[in-house]
């Protein structure tokens, strides 16, 4: 499907019925990122439409000529809520950088927003973040042969679990990176702050959170992410150890449970 907004051609699909869930990606990688992740977890319940989208520059987007900051990516989201979403209340998911656009989002419209789950939640630009010492565990390195450079080296050095399993799962993420507009990704880079102070809302955000990071992500780090939890009065704030920024790569069992958990306290607030 696409959605059009001045020259831009946003891609997206979308699985099942219900609630809607809309799935924004890291950066930069694309919707299959997040199918592969979440799908294996909503395909064992009913009751929510989980939308995938490809963010501007990244997977089967084309054009927003215009798009020179994240101020621009969360206009288009924001339309992209109006035209498809419209005022049904809905979920935000976001992973890594899709969790700071989320915010953009939950900041313009928290009445709307009925739930959000922040995984690996980028804070802010690079050289602002703090970041733990990267650890490894597994001794497995051969296995990244299977990947073309530069990407082999640069999940040897993002991931922190070193095993065949967690290291074949990097597939998933692969096609987005190497469809990336790099031009683009380079100038949203440069413009990445939003012009607002994104998590400063006029009220405490009331509705079920979930905050999952990984005890050594030299990506995003996890310290920060635990200051969103004091505004978010139900928010679930985890850092699960052995895990880095593929946390729920990394630590499938705790993130599915985790996931589930946090769907049934969404479905127990949509009821009340």
């Amino acid at each position: 499907m696409k959605f059009h907004l001045k020259d831009l051609s946003l891609h997206y699909c979308v699985e099942g019925e219900g609630v809607p869930v809309l799935m924004l990606h890291g950066r930069p990688t694309d919707h299959e990122a997040m199918v592969a992740a979440f799908e294996p977890i909503y395909g064992t319940r009913t009751g929510f439409q989980r939308i995938y989208v490809d963010l501007p520059g990244m997977g089967l987007t084309r054009g927003g000529s215009w798009i020179n900051s994240n101020d621009d990516v969360l206009e288009v989201m924001l339309a992209f809520v109006n035209e498809v979403i419209g005022e049904r209340p809905f979920l935000l998911t976001g992973f890594s950088y899709g969790g700071y656009i989320a915010r953009g989002i939950l900041h313009k419209r928290p009445g709307q927003v009925a739930g959000m789950l922040l995984l690996v939640p980028a804070m802010g630009r690079g050289a602002e973040r703090l970041l733990p010492e990267h650890r490894i565990f597994g001794q497995d390195t051969a296995h990244f042969a299977q990947y073309p450079q530069p990407f082999a080296d640069m999940f040897a050095s993002i991931l922190v679990v070193h095993e065949e399993a967690v290291i074949a799962r990097q597939g998933e993420i692969l096609g987005g990176l190497q469809k990336a507009d790099q031009a683009k990704m380079a100038l949203l880079g440069e413009n990445y702050q939003f012009s607002f102070q994104v998590d400063e809302l006029p009220e405490p955000y009331e509705k079920p959170v979930l905050i999952v990071t990984g005890k050594f992500d030299s990506v995003t780090g996890y310290e920060q992410a635990g200051e969103l939890a004091k505004r978010y009065p139900r928010a679930t704030y985890i850092v699960l150890d052995r895990a880095g920024h593929g946390a729920h790569m990394e630590q499938p069992v705790l993130f599915n449970l985790l996931t589930h958990e946090w769907l049934d306290r969404v479905e127990e607030s949509l009821r009340s």
